[in-house]
């Protein structure tokens, strides 16, 4: 067996998986075989890599903040509104609601 440490970065729950800190990140950590090489290449291909710098974020991780799930969940700004109205070339003033430019944005992009 050549057994080989692989990481990927967040928390991963997971059998003989551990968390690990490398400087102010949390990346999880597991052994894999190298010589089974449909799982170590599903491994790879799923975000796990050989050393920390190459693992990337598992979208099932749990690294997330409340922060970044609050920011997903808000409503776009009058500033970004007004940015993507402007970028589809869509015609507002002050006097157009945000309502009523979101509501614009979204004809437009088809939504």
């Amino acid at each position: 067996m050549n057994k080989t440490m692989l990481y990927k970065k967040g928390k991963v729950a997971g059998v003989n998986i551990e968390s690990i800190k490398v400087g102010d990140d949390v990346y999880s950590a597991c052994v894999v075989d190298k010589d089974d090489e449909d799982a170590f290449s599903v491994a790879l291909n799923d975000g796990w890599g050989d050393y920390p710098s190459k693992a990337t974020k598992d979208s099932h991780s749990e690294d997330t903040s409340p922060d970044d799930e609050l920011e997903d969940k808000r409503p776009p700004s009058r500033a970004e509104l007004e940015e993507k109205a402007t970028e589809l070339g869509i015609r507002f003033d002050g006097r157009t609601s945000d309502k009523k430019l979101s509501a614009k944005i979204a004809d437009q992009l088809g939504e």
